[in-house]
């Protein structure tokens, strides 16, 4: 293993970059310190998970990386550094989950990522992702009826919209911990953008704490 193989196996930040020269090769990708702290953040969530840091909301405008960043870089390299892990991809709808599915499947299947994390291997990827060692990752909609396998990682992303604040209860929101394996200790990540002021990430932050209890 080369020495930048082994900071982009042990250092989320820097595989975040390396994650988005791979899947938008043609584009650059504009440093900021948001995404550093963003970085930082889910890199101390999956060290210190056992120790209580495992529930956060990242709430930013469009445009700011929260879905590479949060949804597809950070199921990526957890399920590099374990690829026992099991994720689950939450959306508004099912559609943009399973895009987000694919887009972690098109990242952990290319040749540079294999070459980092020789364990994880792809050994179906259709309306899941598994892997050899039995992690993988499954997407599903937020309120729509669907059968849930309990996971060690919930990523919400962009759970709501204007034309969805109707539609999207928080109550839907009440059992998002006991689709964990552990509760007390599974990871719960939110990236979302302000929407209004009864928003689900004002409701969230309210309840933070209490999620997965």
């Amino acid at each position: 293993m080369t020495n930048a193989q082994f900071i982009y196996r042990m250092r989320f930040r820097s595989f975040v970059d390396f994650a988005f020269r791979e899947l938008h090769p043609d584009e650059s990708l504009v440093r900021n310190w948001h995404i550093d702290l963003i970085s930082e953040v889910l890199n101390l969530m999956y060290q210190e998970s056992s120790s209580g840091l495992n529930r956060v909301i990242f709430n930013l405008p469009p445009g700011y990386l929260k879905t590479h960043i949060c949804s597809v870089s950070f199921p990526a390299w957890l399920l590099g550094r374990d690829p026992r892990k099991s994720v689950l991809i939450l959306s508004e709808d099912p559609e943009p989950a399973f895009e987000i599915q694919e887009r972690c499947a098109e990242l952990i299947g290319c040749k540079r990522f294999r070459s980092i994390f020789h364990r994880a291997r792809i050994k179906k990827a259709s309306r899941s992702l598994e892997l050899d060692y039995g992690g993988g990752i499954r997407h599903a909609g937020i309120g729509y009826s669907s059968r849930h396998t309990k996971s060690d990682v919930v990523i919400i992303d962009n759970p709501q919209s204007l034309h969805s604040l109707d539609r999207i209860k928080p109550e839907h929101f009440a059992d998002i911990g006991r689709l964990l394996k552990k509760p007390k200790e599974g990871i719960i990540v939110m990236a979302t953008r302000p929407i209004a002021a009864n928003d689900l990430s004002s409701f969230l932050h309210e309840k933070l704490s209490g999620l997965g209890k």
